[in-house]
């Protein structure tokens, strides 16, 4: 047998039909059970309105729309729900009229034991992974939560829900449920009954003040901390060693996403958390969470600190995982990446002073050595304490003035400027991040002059000195090659993809001799908006809106937003209008044919969310 999981991939609904994806099973098993956190947890690219339906029998039909828990039959009717009895069941979709009360107990009883034989459990996560990487995997990987009794699992009608508050367990009014979490979690302020037909995590406000003083941002801190040494160990999308395989970095995600949960979570949460009772929170991060809150800590927190290797939820340990913090040190300096931190490691090193040792005369990462230093490492490793400590706003004042008066200088004024990233969300700037563009100029070739004038004055380090990176040209067939990239990318998971803009990416001298990371973005300005919204940020918050596009048929990139249909991609707004949660074409109020985006809030619009403020999107 076969699960077949409707995707709901963009496009499929307007094509008529569902992506489905086969995995094969073990023999006997003739249905399978997704259990482990709600329908606001599983990744966008899998949830259906209501719930993922993934039973199928042998003796099932071929139609996906039938057996892929299409939305007309995951509603209501009885007779068209697959029931957990197998081949030989009840379910009246084979026609079988007999009522299990009329059976007597025994046989009911002996029924339900085969019943139970026939069932597998797995978690929303294994499903995911397997369906990312197209082949099945083993399910001790993925564990799903324990229960302490049978009972307290799902059936495949209503795998995938969270618990209802009032029913206690897995059980009970499960959509009444999820809808009451959903409430507590966003907040009287920002509920609204529409909220039950959205996905929450869009509808959330990350703010960090807020969560403060709830008391709930010392677990958000924990919770980054862990996303952070998974990032330090593997990029967001990395190649298996084993395999050769790529796959996303779900550990990170899992941890990145439950600190954004929490931070969003609008009450003081009590060391005695569920799965389910946040959103992208499973047994195992409620575990954590309630570790942390107890404790300070917890068990994988406490290995990662100490560059220990980590255990699995299974127990087994991960050998990779060895090094985390001094390799997440080593990964914060420009030019130095995860797989650099790898070799350092590797080689001995276990701080800056033993990579310094290193890079001298006869040493690893020396003339000679196994791993010889970049000019951008060098620099780096020698002008550490500056490169790591954030840019205060007098200096970030300073980058922009000079950035302005370089623009004059090379080509005219009129030029705006854009401060992004972190210092737009909040007062914390780690570098500076600066947007520019002209309405009346053409911008081609700009870019090349400004750093030149810039190095010249003393301002940013020579190419040869340190790092002073340089992406240039890409813009003249950037539409083209954008279109290309969404619709090759239109049924996999959204993740951060590097954009094509001409950009300046270098070391910044201060007046004062300190050293400032600066990024200098040069933008068309009809794609402004856009790219004032990718580059603000948070990576978690644009992650969970660029899911929440793709779950619409779209795809939103820091150029534009675009749709696919039957293999070809439009521009949204200037060629087609924005589709709705079900797939249909629709101008939201205001909007129509010939009517521009200007501002992020009409992104917002067209996409049918309500508009956040910058520091209401630190998701973590």
């Amino acid at each position: 047998m076969a699960i077949r999981a409707r995707t709901w991939a963009a496009g499929a609904a307007r094509a008529g039909g569902s992506v489905v994806q086969d995995l094969k099973v073990p023999q006997g098993i003739t249905h399978v059970v997704v259990v482990g956190g709600g329908i606001s947890s599983l990744p966008p690219l899998l949830r259906p309105p209501e719930a993922i339906h993934p039973p199928i029998t042998p003796a099932a039909t071929a139609q996906p729309h039938e057996q892929a828990g299409a939305p007309e039959d995951s509603r209501g009717s009885s007779e068209r729900t697959p029931t957990a009895a197998g081949p030989e069941g009840t379910s009246a979709g084979k026609g079988q009229t007999s009522a299990p009360g009329k059976q007597p107990k025994r046989k009911r009883a002996r029924q339900g034991a085969e019943r139970q034989k026939r069932l597998l459990y797995v978690s929303h996560t294994w499903l995911e992974q397997c369906l990312a990487q197209q082949q099945r995997l083993p399910e001790a990987d993925f564990p799903p939560p324990e229960a302490s009794e049978p009972s307290e699992l799902q059936t495949p009608a209503n795998a995938g829900r969270p618990p209802s508050r009032t029913s206690g367990s897995l059980g009970g009014s499960c959509l009444q449920g999820e809808v009451l979490q959903r409430q507590r979690w966003l907040g009287p302020e920002l509920w609204h009954p529409r909220c039950a037909e959205m996905p929450a995590n869009e509808l959330a406000v990350y703010s960090q003040p807020r969560s403060r003083a709830l008391g709930n941002e010392a677990v958000v801190q924990a919770l980054r901390e862990l996303a952070q040494y998974e990032q330090g160990l593997n990029d967001d999308v990395f190649r298996e060693a084993h395999s050769g395989r790529e796959v996303l970095n779900c550990q990170a995600l899992r941890y990145s996403r439950a600190a954004a949960a929490v931070r969003a979570c609008a009450y003081e949460l009590r060391p005695n958390v569920e799965a389910g009772d946040l959103p992208f929170v499973g047994a195992v991060t409620a575990r954590q969470i309630n570790d942390i809150m107890d404790t300070g800590s917890c068990a994988a927190l406490d290995c990662f600190r100490r560059d220990a290797a980590v255990t699995d939820s299974r127990g087994r340990q991960r050998f990779d995982s060895a090094g985390a913090a001094a390799r997440l040190k080593f990964g914060s300096l420009p030019g130095v990446g995860v797989q650099t931190a790898r070799r350092w490691w590797d080689l001995g090193c276990r701080s800056f002073e033993d990579a310094e040792a290193a890079a001298a005369p006869g040493g690893a990462l020396a003339e000679g050595g196994s791993s010889l230093l970049t000019t951008a490492q060098r620099f780096s490793l020698q002008h550490r304490r500056d490169l790591l400590a954030g840019a205060t706003a007098g200096e970030v004042e300073e980058m922009r003035e000079a950035v302005q008066r370089g623009l004059q200088a090379v080509s005219c004024p009129g030029w705006r400027i854009e401060l992004a990233g972190g210092g737009r969300r909040s007062s914390a700037v780690h570098d500076a991040d600066f947007l520019i563009t002209h309405t009346s100029r053409d911008m081609s070739g700009v870019v090349p002059l400004l750093r030149d004038h810039l190095v010249s004055a003393g301002r940013l380090v020579e190419p040869e000195e340190g790092l002073s990176l340089l992406q240039d040209g890409l813009m003249p067939t950037h539409i083209e090659r954008l279109k290309a990239s969404a619709l090759r990318t239109a049924d996999e998971p959204a993740h951060q993809n590097m954009d094509r803009f001409d950009h300046i990416y270098s070391i910044y001298r201060t007046t004062t001799g300190k050293c400032r990371r600066i990024d200098i973005i040069c933008v068309p300005p009809e794609e402004f908006p856009f790219a004032v919204l990718g580059w603000t940020g948070s990576r978690t918050y644009l992650r969970l809106m660029r899911d929440y596009a793709k779950d619409r048929g779209l795809v939103l990139t820091s150029h534009r937003l675009m749709q696919v249909v039957d293999g070809e991609v439009f521009i949204v707004p200037d060629e087609r209008p924005p589709t709705d949660k079900d797939g249909k074409e629709q101008w939201p109020s205001g909007w129509h044919p010939g009517r521009r985006v200007e501002s992020e809030r009409d992104i917002f619009e067209l996409l049918s969310l309500p508009y956040r403020e910058p520091h209401e999107r630190n998701a973590p």
